[in-house]
């Protein structure tokens, strides 16, 4: 159900944008894709070179539009834009739950585990994306867009903590409690086919690693990313304030 549901919002809603586009006579479509359409965790850096393999249904179906923007003939030059975790002055996303999770305690000391996770702020995004609608050299391209820098859930703690003005513990949790708690949301999903507060999902994206190369994007458009979470945190956390 879930999956049917995903292919008609993101593949069979493209394809009636891409013919509305078509009918406007738009010559540039810049698609909003995710790095999700090229895999889910990986354990060293990805570029476009990386040969796309999506396991989600998500993945697969943003990997699905893309194929329609790109080969479908509707506009005479599209653009691929596949956006990792995306930041800014919201309170909606993993990055704000997880900022916020740290703000009010609700974790221990994050174990020192030096994950790698690429992110890239709005701001970033709708700056590629006007510089994508805008240069020629663009079309019929597909790009990553991230901001540079592979944040790991510890520095993203620190740097939570850091901010608020609160010491920051020298220790962290053992990882194995952690998991723990991922395999008892695992099991209570099992039994009663609802999400626990914390699963083995959750536990992957606390610790795992994802992170990507934007160089491409960098070197054609000739433009470098202004943020990235130092300078970005106040922003984040006023947000959450505020909420």
């Amino acid at each position: 159900k879930q999956e049917k549901l995903y292919f008609q919002t993101n593949v069979e809603g493209t394809k009636d944008l891409l013919e509305a586009a078509r009918e406007a006579n738009v010559k540039k479509f810049v698609y909003f894709s995710s790095v999700k359409a090229m895999g889910e965790e990986c354990s060293n850096r990805l570029d476009e070179n990386h040969i796309p393999a999506p396991l989600t249904a998500y993945g697969k179906s943003k990997l699905a539009a893309e194929k329609i923007v790109l080969e479908g003939g509707f506009v005479e030059a599209p653009t691929i834009l596949r956006l990792v975790m995306v930041y800014g002055d919201s309170e909606k996303g993993n990055l704000p739950k997880l900022i916020k999770a740290i703000s009010r305690k609700w974790f221990p000391p994050i174990p020192k585990v030096v994950n790698k996770r690429s992110m890239v702020h709005v701001d970033d995004v709708v700056q590629y994306s006007i510089l994508a609608a805008s240069h020629e050299i663009s079309a019929y391209k597909t790009y990553i867009l991230c901001d540079g820098h592979d944040y790991s859930t510890r520095f993203i703690y620190e740097l939570t903590q850091r901010t608020l003005g609160n010491k920051v513990p020298s220790w962290g949790a053992p990882i194995i409690l952690f998991w723990l708690i991922a395999k008892v949301g695992d099991f209570y999903k099992f039994i009663f086919n609802k999400r626990f507060l914390f699963d083995s999902d959750q536990m992957n994206k606390l610790f795992g690693d994802s992170y990507f190369s934007s160089n491409k994007i960098i070197s054609e458009l000739e433009y470098k990313p202004q943020h990235n979470l130092d300078n970005s945190i106040n922003q984040i956390l006023t947000s959450l304030i505020q909420e």
